[in-house]
């Protein structure tokens, strides 16, 4: 009997399929939920024009980072290029739900051993033959995560949640089979090198990840030897392809980070919105309920078997990914949250459940207790996932968050392909645009909320549409028409500025000025308003000059290095949303 038939108990095929039953769900409602979401149709924006040789931009002739999450757009890229028999929104679904149920797989794995692990005593501690647990072992955390609808909505999209999962997942099952072993082998902080290079790559998952990458990295130093050198080899093996990435993100983007960070103003503190955003979501699902009863399973499962060993090294294994879960959620809340619902406090929540996806029953004295708790949680599991649902659909919530997926699969006849989208109005301006531009007829057009679009003589040999959405009107326009984003997500000018001090507006749709595209893309006119040729002021300034000339110049071997050495000012290049004001501080 190996290690993992003992840590199923003595009813190894019982709790086999209990512990798959979560992983099933998910996969069956991941497949049935299935969509592409407008954002992720950006990323097919991307990959479109690196199968074109454009690069890795939006828009053909200004290099932009629009995708938040680098190995998400180059793993969907990588298997659409090497079996082009599909679709890279194809394999992005198919990619999507895959990867949802590896790292439910890996998440099951890691608590199983965990918990074997802490049940015999430490680690490499008793014989797997002699101390098989009584019982079955139940998907506890694994339930609560499976029954979520936001996870069902977002195992697919097009976007990387599945992806984070995986990597959560993995990590966390490197990290306890690290663990688990004979207490006096001392490992280097790059033994095995796999947990080093996964943990690593959390800043390529997304941005906000490095956060649960640093706690489990952090596991990992405390269960190594302290040595220079060896921190130094685990530092190349964990950080160099990330390290190798932002030296290509400086000087092929001139920034340190994605256009989108700074967009959204990943600085900035919005607690009011985050608030309302955990609440949309913890109050929606009742979570406070899972949460009260999986917190006292924990607290009962730790004071009873890992106190009485002694062993710090294990409880800094056990709590401090706990704490980089928490640290997350704090971190979503401060930036503001997200416009759609729930997407966002996923990733922590999947983490905050990985102790427990999976749990043995203990020992007589608490079996009483573990089985009234394991029957709320599965009550409130049956009660989750067949009643409890957001109650908006049609329309954001009045806190502007939104069920994003409900909204466009109404009103789009198949999400996951191009021609779905036909007669919706993002697919049909997009293929609008598309014309004109084979026609030659390149003109700036902009979009206006409740009114006609508006067309003016363009300064571009392109067509420039500006629009509120930047995935299906990109798609639909082809590579070669520009597209000019109103809330700056593809725009390196006005993503630097910065909204007046108390502006509100949805989680990531701040509103840049229509002056500052109409500066740049339409030809002057003795009749613009005053607030367009201030614009146009601004952008001849040298920080603005230099900015522009960074991401649109021919990319020579000169040219990347230089912004190398001008990535970190870009970076922090921050000026007025207003170009009246920008003009005093930017001239």
């Amino acid at each position: 009997m190996n290690r993992l038939a003992a840590a199923l108990g003595t009813r190894p095929r019982l709790s086999a399929g209990a512990l798959l039953l979560p992983i099933l769900v998910v996969a069956v409602a991941g497949w049935i939920q299935r969509w592409v979401s407008d954002d992720g149709w950006i990323n097919m924006r991307v990959i479109m024009q690196l199968q074109a040789g454009n690069g890795p931009v939006f828009n053909i002739g200004e290099r932009v980072e629009l995708g938040t999450s680098t190995l998400w757009l180059y793993l969907v890229w990588l298997f659409d290029t090497v079996a082009p028999f599909g679709s890279p929104q194809k394999w992005s679904i198919g990619l999507g739900i895959l990867l949802m149920v590896a790292g439910m797989a890996f998440a099951t794995l890691a608590a199983l051993r965990l918990h074997d692990m802490v049940r015999r005593g430490g680690r490499g501690a008793g014989d797997p033959e002699l101390s098989t647990p009584r019982g079955v072992v139940v998907p506890f955390g694994a339930l609560v995560f499976a029954v979520l609808p936001p996870v069902w909505d977002f195992t697919t999209s097009g976007l990387e949640t599945s992806l984070t999962m995986a990597w959560i997942g993995a990590s966390a099952w490197l990290v306890v089979r690290r663990f688990d072993r004979d207490p006096d082998t001392v490992l280097e902080v790059w033994q095995p090198w796999p947990v080093a290079l996964v943990i690593g790559l959390g800043p390529l998952v997304r941005p906000d990840i490095t956060v649960l990458a640093a706690t489990f990295a952090i596991v990992v130093l405390i269960d190594s030897r302290f040595s220079v050198r060896s921190w130094l080899v685990g530092a190349a093996v964990g950080l160099g392809p990330f390290l190798a990435y932002e030296i290509f993100r400086m000087g092929y983007y001139a920034a340190l980070v994605p256009n989108t960070a700074l967009a959204k103003g990943a600085s900035e503190s919005r607690w009011g919105s985050g608030l309302k955003y955990l609440w949309d979501y913890v109050g929606t699902y009742a979570l406070y309920v899972p949460l009260l009863i999986g917190g006292t399973v924990a607290v009962l499962w730790l004071l009873r078997r890992v106190a009485p060993m002694h062993d710090w090294r294990t409880w800094a294994m056990l709590l401090v990914p706990l704490a980089g879960a928490l640290i997350h959620v704090v971190y979503v809340v401060r930036v503001g949250g997200d416009f759609m619902h729930a997407r966002f406090l996923l990733p922590a929540t999947f983490a905050l459940l990985v102790p427990m996806f999976a749990i043995q029953i203990p020992e007589r004295t608490l079996r009483v207790t573990f089985a009234a708790a394991t029957g709320a949680m599965v009550a409130w599991s049956v009660t989750c996932g067949v009643v409890l649902r957001y109650p908006y659909v049609d329309f954001p919530s009045p806190w502007g968050i939104a069920d994003e997926r409900g909204f466009y699969t109404s009103r789009v006849a198949d999400t996951t392909t191009p021609k779905g989208w036909k007669g919706y109005e993002t697919y049909e301006i997009g293929t609008r645009m598309k014309a004109m531009q084979e026609a030659g007829e390149y003109r700036y057009v902009v979009q206006q909320d409740g009114a006609p679009y508006l067309e003016m003589p363009g300064t571009m040999d392109r067509v420039v549409l500006a629009h509120h959405s930047m995935g299906m009107p990109s798609v639909a326009a082809g590579t070669e028409v520009f597209l000019a984003d109103r809330y700056a997500l593809a725009d390196p000018i006005t993503a630097r500025t910065v909204m007046p001090e108390g502006f509100e507006a949805r989680a990531g749709h701040a509103y840049r000025d229509e002056a500052w595209r109409e500066a740049r893309y339409a030809q002057p006119n003795p009749d613009e308003p005053q607030q367009v040729k201030d614009a146009r002021v601004v952008l001849q300034c040298e920080p603005l000059v230099e900015l522009q000339a960074a991401v649109s110049e021919p990319l020579t071997w000169d040219r990347f290095w230089r912004n190398v050495t001008l990535a970190p000012k870009l970076t922090s290049l921050r000026y007025s949303h207003d170009p009246a004001t920008a003009i005093t501080e930017m001239c």
